[in-house]
């Protein structure tokens, strides 16, 4: 993981091969990254669900820990959400190969330490207390979810990326129900099988990154679409397949730090890459 400036320049690093899907900055300057980690043979055998191809013989479950370094790069907190999960209760999707128990692929902490988590291959979204440490809510009713965040009133935003159709939900834990929530009618007009993301924005809208389909738009509180973008730019993936996905999106004011004093008309990339050796 690589933090970089305006011009490209790498001003801060952290290796570790396993560490997968996204982090998260804290404002002591400590980061946060999941983790995978090979489950123990006795834990493997006791997680239900998932599913083999004929005769082939799978390594052990990988689980997920959430590892949190500091700017040198010292690890100073290791939270096990496998050993929070139950094997159970919390099976794999019947759809998913058993490579991995949960694959934790979007986290969020909010300012009294809790983690909100996601884990798709289990349809799980939770919840852990930054006080004791323990899972304090699941949420069950989404499937291969992706990008949970925390917003007003500790309530969570998720993309659910569902069976046949995609829904941007927000979910208020003390009541276990979904206030809000954005789905395509008919409902196959807005799909993104994995990836994707969804962020509230200031004014209460909600900026909605449809994945697979390199589509990007914004949606407010009554469901009306306000405006949309879509992805021009093709891309080869490692079958040699073109796409256009986009893995997540984020929105940033013109008044950001990042980008307050930068020149941002699209001419000026050019010249950009001509100061920095890339044409």
């Amino acid at each position: 993981m690589q933090e970089v400036d305006w011009r490209g320049t790498v001003v801060w690093e952290y290796v570790n091969k396993a560490q997968h899907h996204d982090f998260y900055r804290f404002e002591n300057g400590n980061t946060m990254v999941p983790e995978w980690v090979e489950l123990s043979e006795e834990l493997h055998k006791k997680v239900r669900g998932g599913f083999r191809l004929p005769r082939e013989r799978l390594p052990r479950l990988l689980g997920d820990d959430l590892v949190e370094v500091d700017p040198n790069g010292k690890e100073v907190r290791r939270v096990r959400t496998w050993q929070l999960l139950d094997p159970s209760k919390d099976p794999i999707h019947p759809s998913a190969r058993r490579w991995e128990w949960t694959h934790l692929n979007g986290f969020d902490c909010n300012s009294d330490g809790d983690i909100v988590f996601s884990g798709r291959n289990n349809d799980r979204v939770a919840v852990i207390d930054g006080k004791s440490g323990e899972i304090t809510y699941k949420f069950t009713k989404a499937h291969g979810q992706h990008n949970p965040t925390w917003v007003d009133d500790g309530r969570i935003l998720v993309f659910d990326n569902g069976h046949a159709g995609s829904r941007a939900i927000e979910i208020d834990p003390r009541a276990d129900e979904i206030t809000w929530s954005y789905q395509g009618k008919p409902m196959q007009q807005f799909f993104s099988g994995h990836i994707s993301g969804a962020e509230r924005l200031a004014s209460g809208s909600t900026l909605v990154c449809e994945g697979t389909s390199g589509r990007i738009f914004e949606v407010m509180r009554n469901h009306e679409v306000v405006w949309e973008w879509i992805n021009p730019f093709v891309n080869t993936n490692k079958r040699g397949d073109p796409t256009v996905s986009i893995y997540r999106a984020h929105r940033y004011q013109p008044d950001h730090p990042a980008i307050a004093d930068k020149e941002l008309a699209p001419g000026n990339l050019a010249n950009l890459n001509r100061l920095n050796g890339l044409l």
